[in-house]
């Protein structure tokens, strides 16, 4: 007595051969999957060797940045001073405004009340 018909067999086969193909299919796309997967950890361990590397470069540009911030902050504050040494020339302007025209060693000393070597000089610079 034979279990399986010939018909039956056949269904049978084909299923297995189906089954098969599935199986095969199967571990070919897990190979694939296996390989896409390396590739794609090579790419996270470049990218965070390269993310390491803009990190150290940021500190430099944060060290490079706070050193430029104080060299415009002393830039500034000799700026802030040299106005106030404009008020200073502006006192002496007065002065320098009357040797212009003429004045004395002597009446610039009464009038100003600048030293004799300091009249001398303005009416050198500017008589």
């Amino acid at each position: 007595m034979n279990v399986f018909d010939s018909t039956q067999l056949m269904i049978i086969i084909i299923c297995l051969s189906v089954l098969f193909i599935i199986v095969l299919w199967l571990v070919v796309s897990y190979y694939k999957l296996k390989k896409d997967y390396n590739h794609v950890l090579g790419e996270i361990s470049s990218m965070n060797k390269d993310l390491a590397g803009l990190c150290a470069a940021a500190v430099q540009v944060d060290s490079r940045l706070a050193k430029s911030s104080e060299h415009v902050n002393e830039l500034i504050e000799r700026i802030d001073n040299y106005g106030a040494d404009d008020i200073v020339s502006s006192a002496y302007q007065n002065v320098i405004d009357k040797v212009q025209e003429g004045f004395s060693e002597q009446d610039i000393i009464k009038e100003c009340g600048l030293s004799r070597e300091e009249a001398a000089l303005l009416i050198k610079l500017h008589g």
